[in-house]
C-alpha cells in the first residue's frame, strides 16, 4: 500500500513539476512574443521618422526647383544647391535604414521599388532643372509622385501595425503629412507665380485643388489625433503671426490675375517657416 502511495505521490509531484514548467515556458514564450512586438513597433516607428525626413527634403527641393524654373534660373540658385545636399543626406539615411534593419519588406516591396526608381531618375531631373530643359508642371509632378510613394509608405505602416496606439498615431500623422505635402506644393506653385507675376490657367486650377486638399487633411488630422498633438497644432497656429500673413496672401492670389508684388524668394522662406513649424507637431 505504501509503495502505491509513493508512486501516486511521485506521479503527482511529476505532474506538478510539468505544470509549473509548462507555465514557465508559456510565460517565457509570451515574453519573447511581446519583446518581438516591441522591437517591431520601434522599427516601424523609426522607419516612419526616416521616411518623413526624406519627404521633407524632397518637398523643399521641389519648391526651390520650381522657383528656379519660374525665374528662368535667375533666382533660387543657392537655395536649390543647399536643398539638393539635404536631400542627398536624407536619401543616404533612408537607404542605410533599409540595409541595416530587418523590415518585413513583403508589405513594402512594390512601394520601395517605386521609390527606388524615382530616386534613380532624380539626378537626370536635376540636370534638366539646372539647364531649364523641363517645364514647371513636369517638374512638380515628378517630385509630387515621388512624395506620393513616400506618403503611401506611412499608410502601409498604419495598416500593418498591431499596436492600436501606434496605429492611431500613424494614421493621424499620415493625414498631417499629406496636409504638409500640399503646403509644399503650394510653396512651389506660388514661388513660380510670384516669379512670373501672373497666373496661367493650368497653374491656377492646380493651386485651388491643393488648397482644398490641405484643408481636408488637416480636418482629418484633427478628428483622429490625440489631445496633445491637436493642442500643439492649435497653439502654433494661434501664436505665430506668419499664419495670418500667409492666409492673407492665399486670399489675395485667388482674387487677382497678376501684379502681386511679392518677392518669390521671400515667399519661399515665409512658407518654409510655416512648414518647419508644422514639423513640431510631427515630432510630438
Amino acid at each position: 500500500m505504501k509503495s502505491v502511495d509513493n508512486k501516486i505521490a511521485k506521479i503527482s509531484a511529476i505532474l506538478v513539476i510539468l505544470v509549473v514548467l509548462s507555465q514557465f515556458f508559456w510565460n517565457l514564450k509570451g515574453f519573447y512574443v511581446r519583446y518581438d512586438n516591441i522591437k517591431e513597433i520601434q522599427t516601424l516607428n523609426n522607419f516612419s521618422i526616416v521616411v518623413i525626413k526624406l519627404l521633407h527634403a524632397i518637398q523643399q527641393e521641389r519648391g526651390a526647383s520650381a522657383g528656379y524654373i519660374g525665374s528662368d534660373g535667375k533666382k533660387f540658385t543657392k537655395i536649390l544647391s543647399k536643398k539638393i545636399l539635404q536631400t542627398n543626406q536624407a536619401i543616404e539615411e533612408y537607404e542605410k535604414f533599409l540595409q541595416s534593419h530587418k523590415l518585413n519588406k513583403g508589405y513594402f516591396v512594390r512601394n520601395i521599388h517605386n521609390i527606388d526608381c524615382y530616386l534613380k531618375d532624380l539626378p537626370s531631373i536635376r540636370k534638366e532643372v539646372q539647364n531649364l530643359n523641363i517645364d514647371l508642371i513636369s517638374e512638380i509632378n515628378f517630385y509630387t509622385s515621388l512624395n506620393a510613394n513616400l506618403l503611401h509608405t506611412l499608410t502601409i505602416l498604419v495598416k500593418i501595425s498591431n499596436n492600436a496606439e501606434l496605429m492611431k498615431r500613424l494614421a493621424a500623422y499620415a493625414n498631417f503629412e499629406e496636409a504638409k505635402e500640399n503646403m509644399g506644393i503650394e510653396r512651389a506653385i506660388l514661388s513660380v507665380l510670384f516669379s512670373k507675376d501672373r497666373w496661367s490657367e493650368e497653374l491656377y486650377l492646380k493651386y485651388v485643388q491643393i488648397i482644398n486638399k490641405e484643408e481636408v487633411f488637416i480636418n482629418r488630422f484633427e478628428m483622429i489625433a490625440t489631445k496633445h498633438p491637436k493642442e500643439v497644432y492649435s497653439d502654433i497656429v494661434k501664436n505665430h503671426k506668419l499664419f495670418k500673413q500667409i492666409k492673407q496672401i492665399e486670399k489675395m492670389v485667388l482674387l487677382k490675375k497678376s501684379n502681386f508684388g511679392i518677392d518669390p524668394v521671400k515667399w519661399y522662406y515665409l512658407i518654409t517657416k510655416k512648414i518647419d513649424l508644422m514639423g513640431i507637431v510631427s515630432d510630438v
